[in-house]
């Protein structure tokens, strides 16, 4: 923590901050303060994956992909964060059975909008309990055209139905997708009904340049079944 704070970390470098000795509420500031120096390595890989840091945390992880000055091909793993719900209840829909991963997306998609996040950006944001509610920010930032190339997102066992895989088909075939896109959907059971409307998106021809989706095994199953029919 001490180089990443002093600008002394080396490409590729990941820091886990799980058991870090820092308070949880500011770890995310430490972290928020070394990336808005610009002095951050690309490929740097910060994993907050089932820490404490709280909502302050995210937002301000959330401000620092604004500012222009992250590095790139940066990881941030979110994935199983704890959380509260203050304040964003207002914000989220109410048929949202749980909100923790639905704040993240709404967070981060805000920040994805801002195009100004770095490229080759990858976020993981697995077991958070997002819903149909919270990936609706994810795809208003991909249609919005402002998201990076080479953008990761890695959003596997959140509770995700066929709702979100029709927003996802008519984002990819907005022609506003970023390059490179890489989108994991493991551990989401989508029925025929919405992966036959991916498959229509693939098919269209306007899927953007070197998308790349990784679904569940059985979801994968189906797709294989319907592209024969």
């Amino acid at each position: 923590m001490k180089r990443l704070h002093q600008g002394n970390a080396k490409p590729g470098e990941e820091y886990e901050f799980q058991h870090s000795h820092i308070p949880p509420n500011n770890i995310a500031a430490v972290v928020q303060r070394a990336l808005l120096s610009g002095q951050c390595p690309s490929r740097l890989i910060l994993n907050f994956s089932c820490s404490n840091i709280g909502d302050k945390g995210v937002r301000l992880l959330g401000e620092a992909l604004q500012s222009g000055r992250c590095p790139k091909d940066l990881c941030l793993n979110l994935s199983g964060i704890k959380t509260t719900v203050d304040g964003f209840m207002k914000t989220l829909n109410a048929e949202s059975g749980n909100l923790f991963g639905d704040k993240y997306a709404l967070v981060l998609g805000k920040a994805l909008q801002s195009g100004r996040c770095p490229s080759g950006l990858s976020l993981y944001l697995v077991l958070t309990s997002m819903s149909d509610v919270g990936f609706k920010f994810i795809v208003k930032a991909l249609v919005s055209g402002n998201c990076p190339q080479g953008l990761s997102l890695y959003i596997a066992w959140n509770d995700l139905t066929d709702r979100s895989c029709a927003m996802l088909a008519t984002a990819l075939q907005s022609g506003k997708c970023p390059a490179r896109l890489r989108i994991g959907l493991q551990g989401i059971h989508f029925t025929n009904a919405g992966l036959s409307k991916l498959i229509t998106a693939f098919k269209s021809g306007k899927c953007p340049p070197g998308l790349f989706l990784i679904l569940d095994r059985v979801c994968e199953t189906l797709a294989e079944e319907l592209i024969q029919t």
